[in-house]
């Protein structure tokens, strides 16, 4: 006999600070990870060019070769992880994002581009 209550779900256990779909997280430390699925849309690169529009807020992410001198080294975010992440501290100057907090945006390609608008508040990370 149910008397209606409790009516219980399980809760869907995951690594702490996971980003799920495409997107990208600014930390505190001004790094920029990249999700699995932005590792994915990115080709697995080892290493890429940071690009910036200022006056639109977006932040870009393309496929370079690791000897450009421009190029950013993708790195694992920690041992042994699928995601992927470059210290960006200069550019979050640059564009005046506040790094006060840590903070998740939806990231999308567009003409070979991994790109994510910033002026847009994103989601605040745990």
């Amino acid at each position: 006999m149910s008397t209606g209550w409790p009516h219980w779900n399980v809760f869907e256990r995951r690594p702490r600070g996971t980003i799920r779909g495409a997107g990208i997280a600014i930390s505190k430390a001004g790094h920029i990870t990249l999700s699995t699925d932005a590792v994915r849309l990115l080709n697995d690169c080892a290493a890429v060019s940071l690009l910036y529009d200022a006056e639109g807020g977006f932040i870009g992410l393309r496929p370079a070769a690791e000897d450009d001198s421009t190029a950013y080294r993708l790195r694992p975010s920690s041992p042994g992880s699928p995601t992927r992440q470059i210290q960006a501290r200069g550019i979050l100057r640059l564009l005046n994002i506040d790094g006060s907090q840590a903070h998740r945006y939806d990231a999308w390609m567009e003409d070979g581009v991994l790109t994510a608008s910033v002026r847009q508040h994103g989601r605040q990370q745990p």
